[in-house]
């Protein structure tokens, strides 16, 4: 072979590994550099604790995370407010769990039929009463993200325990009712509302406890009233509705409404009567205010009203105004009187349920 054909072959395979190699040498470094980077965000994540992303299955305990931004370099305020967000989350995960009606629906449906003076009682009695709360639930995780200026929290909640206190607690609530159930009724009509109304808060207040119950129970075992109890929050009812309500108008504006007034209130369930000895005695002193503005008329009943018993005690009184809007000027009116028996049946029922001692 010539040297030149020698030479020329040696130079062609020469250069031809020399390629090759140079390609699998950069092809290793390409293969390495996203596993390093890959590395690298692993690493970054590793430093969040496990318990800040990934979910926990809901069993008998429960757990919630929240997060919060750290403001003014004030990591306490914003555990804090983690801690507040795992909670709400922790009972969003609870009710989305929950399936059948609560006892407020149960309740609303046993209204059926009841007055509206009834529903007023119901509903000033429950809002009365301080809401239940989780004792149990307890802080077990903390983290200050101090990169992202984010602080995070964790919550648990052992439901099984936290269900049995609250069933516990609905126990000692009907216990309660049921010690003032086996007080005879005395007195006067009112005197015997007076005796009884205590009992309807802590119905209120064992429909809220059996509400939270059935929102952590892993069982969802219901918790019925029971006849004796369903009987006396009849009774209950009964001395409400018997009731006999004396509405006085002390001025002219007053005597203008008056009739409207009571037509209201008797709608509403009320036992309206001029009788000579009512159990109640609504005081009204109004002053009518009648616009009339692009075809349209308004009519502002400012009113002083007071509640007092038979026997001219006063229990309740207050100052609100009532407004009506119509095209006709006789409905502004009568829906001025109907926005002021609201007003009367609504103080009637928080006079009672709070005041009276």
């Amino acid at each position: 072979m010539k040297a030149s054909q020698y030479f020329s072959s040696f130079s062609v395979k020469t250069f031809s590994a020399l390629v090759v190699s140079a390609g699998l040498v950069l092809s290793g470094c390409a293969s390495k550099s996203p596993d390093n980077h890959s590395a690298n965000s692993n690493r970054i994540k590793n430093m969040m604790p496990d318990w800040v992303t990934e979910a926990t299955p809901l069993g008998n305990t429960v757990y919630g995370v929240g997060s919060a931004e750290i403001f003014v370099n004030n990591p306490a305020d914003a555990i804090k407010r983690a801690t507040d967000i795992a909670r709400v989350n922790m009972i969003g995960q609870l009710r989305v769990n929950v399936s059948g009606s609560s006892s407020q629906d149960i309740t609303e449906r046993s209204l059926n039929g009841q007055s509206d003076v009834i529903k007023t009682f119901n509903t000033t009695a429950r809002s009365s009463v301080k809401p239940v709360t989780l004792d149990e639930i307890e802080v077990t995780e903390t983290y200050l993200d101090q990169a992202n200026q984010q602080a995070y929290a964790q919550v648990r909640l052992d439901r099984v325990k936290a269900a049995q206190r609250l069933r516990r607690d609905v126990q000692s609530i009907e216990e309660n009712i049921l010690e003032i159930e086996a007080q005879p009724l005395k007195g006067s009509p009112l005197q015997q509302v007076q005796q009884t109304l205590p009992a309807l808060k802590l119905y209120a207040q064992r429909l809220n406890t059996v509400d939270k119950y059935m929102l952590v129970s892993t069982t969802k075992t219901p918790l019925p009233l029971s006849d004796e109890l369903k009987m006396f929050q009849k009774t209950i009812y009964r001395l409400l509705d018997e009731l006999v309500v004396k509405v006085v108008a002390k001025n002219n504006g007053a005597k203008q409404i008056e009739g409207g007034v009571i037509e209201a209130l008797t709608n509403q369930g009320m036992r309206i009567s001029d009788t000579l000895s009512p159990d109640l005695i609504v005081n009204i002193k109004a002053d009518l205010d009648a616009v009339a503005k692009n075809n349209s008329h308004y009519v502002f009943a400012n009113s002083q009203i007071t509640l007092s018993d038979q026997n001219g005690r006063i229990l309740s009184g207050f100052s609100k105004k009532a407004k009506g809007a119509s095209g006709y000027a006789n409905l502004a009116e009568k829906k001025a009187s109907e926005n002021l028996a609201k007003i009367i049946a609504e103080d009637l029922a928080k006079t009672l349920v709070e005041k009276i001692d």
